[in-house]
């Protein structure tokens, strides 16, 4: 994703929003963690995704982690991280420098045809959100 196209995703997300909301029958999007369970079920679910069905899924995961656990979108272009070029979620509960992939997460949930994954990662930052304090040291000494 260049840093045009993320720009667009985020200037477009209100309409994303709204098409992933008709495409999964909801009268309104919540972004509680009842509602992340309904939208991955019908990710892993579905056949074949468009791109504009990744990006809306992308940024729905992006505002739930944001309505959950605080945080701002931001857009990675430090080379040296894994998530270059990808849109991120930065200064969330427990933030320690590492930022939170929504489109890693929906890859993630393609790939392995899995469900939980939005769920489990907002619950372990409500719960244990002291565990991320000085990860990016210890990842910076690995």
């Amino acid at each position: 994703m260049t840093k045009k196209e993320y720009f667009k995703l985020i200037e477009y997300k209100n309409e994303l929003l709204s098409e992933l909301k008709t495409t999964l029958s909801l009268a309104h999007l919540d972004f509680s963690l009842d509602e992340t369970e309904h939208v991955e079920s019908w990710l892993v679910k579905a056949d074949k995704l468009s791109q504009r069905e990744i990006d809306a899924i992308t940024v729905y995961y992006g505002e739930t982690l944001i309505y959950q656990v605080g945080g701002k979108w931001e857009y990675c272009d430090d080379s040296k991280q894994v998530d270059y070029l990808s849109p991120v979620i930065i200064d969330y509960v427990g933030f320690d420098g590492i930022p939170l992939n929504p489109l890693g997460l929906v890859r993630t949930g393609i790939r392995k045809k899995k469900t939980g994954l939005i769920k489990s990662t907002i619950e372990f930052l409500l719960n244990k959100p002291e565990i991320l304090k000085g990860t990016k040291d210890r990842i910076k000494k690995a």
